[in-house]
């Protein structure tokens, strides 16, 4: 008997060994596959691969110019607000490699620079990434429902809370006042041009939340639902929004108990070139 539990003892060690390395493998391969991809089709920005990535030192190649390089004489008379990222997507080598591109997000100074997609269902791409590799980590994708040129009065977006830190992980860090006020925009890039994203509320809630609210019966409807927004935020924003206003709304997984959602809302201003 003693034997037949050391014998045990050491498949489960073996089993779960195995299984914390094939998950630091799908994280390293996450990590890469997008990092190649920002490298490949994003450019204007500091290519270094995010710091949760585990890609080998490699190497720094020549940088295009960084957004404060790139600025013409009459963007100093441009409010900080009405300025763009910066940088520049090419959505015609993102085709090439999956035609369901729909955006690109990037947050300044955080390892959110990701591209996005619509598929058919809200499943397919939870566990494969834009290549349409299997991986855990995914990748960020529009709801279904939604409206591919990001027209709908609420934008829905999906992406996993990676234990590294990748994909979303990071916007359960707008619980914290701090976090916001160093992070108050990010960008949404679209083939047809860019918007500013205003961040204006940041809140745990269910999985079956009325964040995730797509249609609205009309114009008092939706600015209900706007200013509720507001009161649940843990952080302040000091923005006021009209019906007018469209949405993008991004999701992740929250551990603070069973299907908790961390959902973080922002406005979509157009950058005028």
């Amino acid at each position: 008997m003693l034997n037949l539990g050391i014998a045990l003892c050491g498949i489960c060690v073996v089993y779960f060994a195995a299984q914390i390395l094939h998950t630091w493998l799908e994280y390293r391969r996450g990590g890469e596959t997008y990092g190649a991809l920002s490298e490949l089709a994003v450019t204007g920005q500091e290519q270094d691969l995010p710091v949760c990535t585990t890609t080998p030192a490699q190497e720094e190649p020549a940088s295009p110019p960084r957004m404060e390089e790139q600025l013409r004489p009459d963007d100093f008379l441009r409010p900080l607000e009405a300025r763009g990222s910066g940088i520049s997507v090419n959505f015609d080598v993102l085709r090439g490699i999956n035609s369901e591109i729909v955006g690109w997000l990037y947050s300044p100074d955080t390892v959110i620079d990701y591209p996005i997609v619509q598929g058919s269902d809200n499943q397919y791409y939870l566990n494969r990434m834009f290549d349409g590799t299997r991986n855990s980590a995914g990748t960020l994708f529009l709801d279904y429902r939604g409206l591919a040129d990001w027209s709908g009065e609420n934008n829905v977006v999906y992406g996993h809370h990676m234990k590294n830190g990748s994909m979303l992980a990071s916007i359960e860090k707008y619980a914290e006042q701090e976090y916001y006020d160093a992070h108050p925009v990010m960008y949404l890039i679209v083939p047809e041009g860019e918007y500013r994203v205003e961040l204006f509320a940041g809140y745990t809630a269910p999985a079956d939340s009325d964040a995730y609210a797509m249609a609205f019966s009309g114009a008092e409807d939706y600015q209900a639902w706007l200013a509720a927004r507001l009161e649940k935020s843990d952080f302040d924003a000091g923005i006021s929004l009209t019906p007018e206003d469209k949405v993008i709304t991004l999701s992740t997984c929250a551990y603070v108990y069973q299907d908790a959602r961390y959902v973080l809302h922002g406005r979509l201003t157009p950058v005028e070139n």
